[in-house]
């Protein structure tokens, strides 16, 4: 129990729940020849064979697709998605257990293998993120450890209802393990773990690329957000390029850029900006092209939405990388840092407000492995 104390609480759900998963996978793995062999096909080992290799080369086959799909999603999105597809994953095992037909095991197996390649894209690398720092191999080793022991006491516990009421009851009894592995995936909040930041090499090409652009079709442009309080003395990690334009730019920039598109140009609205935008992904690093003439942001203190003006009249120049680029003020920034009061807001306004504040780029220079604050 001491070391438990030492994980942070996404940690222990993701253990708790992929204990049960496995937990569940294990009584699934252990149970479904015998019911094949015993129940559907009167001793035909071969059929269980096939079952097998067909859930692994279906899975196989999908999960690269799936792989690159889930990229693309918000961190909301995949906690949601993974818990919903656990629950329904013990929907198929329970229905495994009343089976009579090979066809019934091969229609439940697609299913099964196509959850099994969507949902691991997601699980892993979001175990990887939530790890405590100086803390992995005593985590990684409690997470082996439950995953391991689980299903050998869920099999043991199989094994005994078996004998006693039929092999359907193994899957009557462990299909809810993996209900249990969803329910735990959806109290995961992976926004107190942002993504790690990406490398200098990779936003130093993305900002010159997109400049480039912008300036091939004669837009008017500039650098705001949290790379704006970068470059006027804010020094807190940066996932993201954020750049400001009049919404008819995005449809003439769009053609040159749609390879790398993978939001918009659309109305985006969550539950701190209101506005008209187009994201895209150079190499690792993300760009967020926002139009200007109808954004809106919510103001927390007030508690209502007010719009954010910018008809480029108020900027100042910074260079970087090379390039002189035209950035938001910094009292623009504070003004509207203020209102929005997310964490990277507070953070922003408290450094640029700093005596210390100085102009230059910081977005790099962390520690290795220190994670990014979008």
């Amino acid at each position: 129990m001491y070391y438990l104390r030492l994980f942070n609480k996404n940690v222990l759900i993701f253990i708790l729940a992929d204990g049960f998963y496995y937990g569940g996978y294990g009584v699934l793995n252990a149970f479904l020849s015998v019911l094949i062999t015993a129940k559907i096909t009167a001793g035909r080992v071969d059929i269980a064979s096939y079952v097998i290799a067909y859930y692994l080369i279906l899975r196989a086959i999908a999960e690269l697709p799936f792989s690159n799909y889930v990229r693309h999603l918000s961190d909301k999105r995949r906690v949601q998605l993974v818990s919903s597809l656990y629950l329904l994953y013990g929907f198929l095992v329970l229905a495994m257990g009343f089976s009579t037909m090979i066809w019934q095991i091969f229609a439940l197996q697609t299913f099964i293998a196509l959850i099994d390649a969507f949902s691991y894209p997601i699980r892993w690398p979001m175990f990887t993120r939530i790890l405590d720092r100086g803390n992995e191999e005593l985590e990684w080793g409690i997470e082996d450890v439950v995953s391991t022991l689980l299903p050998a006491l869920f099999s043991a516990l199989a094994g005994l209802s078996a004998e006693a009421w039929g092999v359907a009851s193994a899957f009557y009894i462990f299909g809810p393990v993996f209900m249990i592995s969803g329910l735990c995936f959806s109290f995961m909040d992976l926004s107190k773990h942002p993504r790690r930041p990406k490398t200098p090499k990779d936003a130093r090409e993305a900002l010159l690329w997109i400049v480039t652009e912008l300036r091939a079709v004669k837009a008017k442009f500039e650098i705001s957000g949290g790379l704006a309080a970068e470059l006027q003395g804010s020094r807190r990690p940066l996932a993201d390029i954020d750049i400001d334009v009049h919404e008819k730019t995005l449809k003439k920039l769009l053609p040159r850029v749609s390879e790398h598109v993978i939001f918009g140009p659309a109305r985006y609205q969550d539950k701190q900006w209101d506005l008209y935008m187009m994201t895209l992904r150079y190499k690792t690093q993300l760009i967020d092209i926002c139009g200007v003439e109808h954004t809106k942001i919510y103001d927390r203190k007030e508690r209502n939405w007010m719009p954010l003006v910018n008809d480029f009249s108020k900027r100042n120049t910074r260079e970087l990388f090379g390039l002189r680029l035209p950035v938001s003020t910094r009292e623009e920034l504070i003004a509207y840092k203020s209102k929005l009061k997310r964490l990277v807001d507070n953070i922003d306004v408290a450094q640029l407000q700093s005596p210390e504040a100085s102009s230059g780029i910081h977005i790099y220079n962390e520690p290795a492995g220190e994670p990014a604050i979008r």
